[in-house]
């Protein structure tokens, strides 16, 4: 009897312990931008191009507004996707952008994150290769 009732006390725990858990992205939550270069054209934020930019990422979607200003031109990225991150291989596929010659493509970005800061580097080529004229972003995490 002893037995049974130990047995029956420890269902709970033998079900929740194979239960699936999903697994929480390290990207998960709204990011904002505190520093990017431009390599090639000698731009930096905040310096020559100010405003303010945001992204967001969910387990399999991204999504990210600016509005930067450089001298007297307001410049607008809007974007939003889905992604797929391989150890520090990010790609997004663009499914909204406010340039419409970039839905459906891809963007190939190496991307490292240290605790509540995100690097990106790109655009890289489809061998991981960083094109001469790349960007370099740093968001630090603000949810």
């Amino acid at each position: 009897m002893k037995k049974l009732i130990l047995l029956i006390s420890l269902i709970p725990f033998l079900i929740a312990g194979c239960a699936a858990t999903d697994e929480k992205s390290p990207l998960e939550g709204a990011w904002r931008l505190v520093y990017a270069e431009w390599q090639g054209l000698d731009l930096s934020f905040p310096e020559q191009v100010t405003g303010s930019s945001i992204k967001f990422w969910s387990k399999d979607h991204f999504a990210y507004a600016s509005q930067l200003q450089l001298d007297d031109v307001a410049i607008h990225y809007l974007g939003a996707g889905t992604y797929t991150l391989e150890g520090n291989r990010y790609i997004e596929h663009i499914e909204y952008h406010r340039s419409e010659d970039i839905l459906g493509s891809k963007i190939y970005i190496l991307l490292e994150i240290d605790g509540d800061t995100i690097t990106q580097r790109f655009p890289a080529n489809e061998n991981w290769e960083l094109t001469e004229y790349h960007q370099v972003q740093k968001y630090v995490r603000i949810d």
